[in-house]
């Protein structure tokens, strides 16, 4: 009898394999019953993101208590982060928490940046279904994903939510946890496929195993695929719940440096700044041009303007309880200081650093255009390329839990004089806003919705900080200018938040760049709260 399953398999190198093991290993020690399926984006984007969608059966996720959506996310991200950890050169970049998908929700989605290799798993796939005549007429009408981990939930179950017939691995690869690539979305008729289509990995000859022709056979031939389960495939951390608790944290510090705030300080511009009149126009005619005539009779290239994206931020889901997951530690050191200086020449002398632009959150620049000088518009003078890009974003008005990135950003001014120069550097800016002019709750300001608010804006721009990647992050007096946040809560929270397990050690450098030349404003209270954060142990 002919074998209706079509089945091939792919060879993978060391990186896939340990990205994948990883990962699974991580599913199989997970508090949760957890369903792993990775793959590489759901809807057609400029940045091809690898993704984890966890399966919880038969749940309508955005129907559920908060406190048991709450323990789901926080359960994802033990896995997610305990499997980046474990990984030695194919560090996975953690971008954020979904659900998926729309009116559905019952799939809970962690984005990752997509290492190469799985790029080019996803390519080969795609490429196979082609030959074999499958018209694949968007990325996402199907897509090829790879199930991993430990799967809790029977066979009508899965049906439920469009995750039919999943393979289990192949039996000669007992050393890898994942489950094999099952085709979700669309079934692809043209070319005979039915749902049955699985896909197993291992070191096979390429040759072989990327032939459309060894897709079928008979029962018995090399190309029958691996055996199904009716039932679930259990792990370790089910019969035993000691085996849910995540490996400990590298031990981490704070570290008050007042030698970084000394070289900080060092860069900064002395003496009254410049005239900003007709900066506006001169940058609009630099980023058409796509540079500029240096004074010398060089010319200083720019590049084309960079796309800013937004970043959301999960709704706090970890502060609300206790959690024993250890922290996740990237740097076991972090260097922090408050300086007195500007954030572009902190985020400049610092190198490969992520610097927030205090933020209106309805107009893009703020006041830029007309000359304002806060520092948002400070940073739009000296980086031509950012309010062009801010500008047509589509990102406005700036939610509560959303800090819109705009990298690649380079620095042709300098700071105080806004002369133009060669470029003195690039740098990523993390763009939010703080509320404006809160008015001090009778109760105060402590456990008050402003509390909330600001914690909430401030941890979505450390979320989108620690997502981009650098090692170092300029801060500051956030939303404590004209807005008039108290900065002593303000330093308080990004303390707090800088401290929890969520943040702590993402960031090697981290500076609070405040422009306070008589000492009499923000800088005190900020140096005072800071300076607590060396007692977190």
């Amino acid at each position: 009898m002919s074998c209706k399953t079509a089945f091939f398999s792919l060879a993978l190198d060391e990186v896939d394999r340990m990205t994948l093991h990883a990962i699974a290993t991580s599913i199989e020690a997970a508090p949760s019953e957890l369903l792993g399926v990775a793959g590489t984006g759901f809807s057609a984007t400029p940045y091809e993101k690898l993704h984890l969608t966890f399966v919880f059966c038969g749940e309508q996720l955005s129907r559920l208590p908060r406190e048991r959506l709450t323990a789901m996310y926080h359960d994802i991200r033990v896995v997610t982060e305990a499997a980046s950890l474990s990984l030695s050169g194919c560090r996975l970049t953690f971008q954020n928490l979904s659900l998926f998908p729309p009116g559905k929700n019952n799939l809970i989605v962690a984005h990752f940046d997509a290492p190469r290799t799985l790029r080019d798993l996803r390519q080969a796939v795609y490429a196979l279904c082609l030959e074999a005549g499958v018209a694949v007429t968007g990325d996402d009408e199907w897509a090829a994903h790879v199930t991993l981990g430990k799967i809790k939930a029977t066979r009508a179950q899965l049906g439920k939510v469009s995750l039919h017939n999943v393979a289990t691995i192949a039996p000669e690869l007992p050393d890898l946890l994942a489950q094999g690539i099952i085709l979700l979305g669309a079934q692809p008729k043209q070319a005979g496929l039915s749902w049955d289509t699985a896909f197993a990995f291992g070191n096979v000859d390429e040759e072989r195993s990327l032939n459309p022709s060894n897709w079928s056979g008979e029962d018995g031939d090399e190309g029958k695929p691996p055996p199904k389960v009716d039932g679930s495939v259990r792990g370790e951390a089910e019969e035993n719940p000691e085996a849910c608790t995540a490996a400990p944290a590298s031990p981490h510090r704070f570290h008050l440096s007042k030698d970084l705030q000394r070289r900080m300080e060092a860069q900064k511009h002395s003496g009254r700044w410049a005239n900003v009149r007709g900066i506006v126009e001169t940058n609009d005619k630099i980023v058409s041009n796509k540079g500029f005539k240096l004074p010398d009779g060089g010319h200083q290239p720019v590049p084309d303007v960079p796309a800013t994206i937004a970043i959301h931020c999960v709704s706090d889901p970890f502060s609300a309880q206790p959690t024993t997951t250890a922290e996740v530690v990237r740097f076991e050191t972090t260097d922090v200081c408050v300086a007195n200086t500007d954030t572009l020449s902190a985020a400049l002398a610092l190198g490969n650093a992520c610097a927030l632009n205090f933020a209106n959150a309805d107009v893009p620049g703020g006041r830029y255009r007309f000359n304002g000088r806060a520092q948002e518009e400070d940073l739009c003078r000296l980086l031509p390329q950012l309010y062009p890009s801010l500008e047509t974003s589509g990102g406005y008005p700036i939610a509560p839990d959303t800090a819109l990135v705009t990298p690649h950003l380079m620095a042709v001014r300098r700071p105080g004089t806004y002369e133009l120069c060669t470029s003195l550097g690039e740098c990523t800016v993390v763009t939010a806003a703080m509320p404006c002019g809160p008015i001090r709750p009778k109760s105060g300001w402590v456990g008050s919705e402003w509390e909330k608010t600001a914690t909430l804006r401030i941890r979505a721009v450390l979320n989108a900080a620690r997502q981009m990647g650098h090692p170092n992050l300029v801060l500051g007096a956030f939303g404590c200018g004209a807005y008039g946040n108290p900065p002593n809560l303000v330093a308080a929270i990004f303390r707090e938040q800088l401290a929890s397990p969520e943040f702590r050690g993402a960031f090697s450098k981290i500076v609070f760049a405040i422009i306070d030349p008589m000492g009499t404003g923000n800088i005190k209270p900020f140096q005072e709260q800071i300076q607590l954060i060396a007692n977190y142990t």
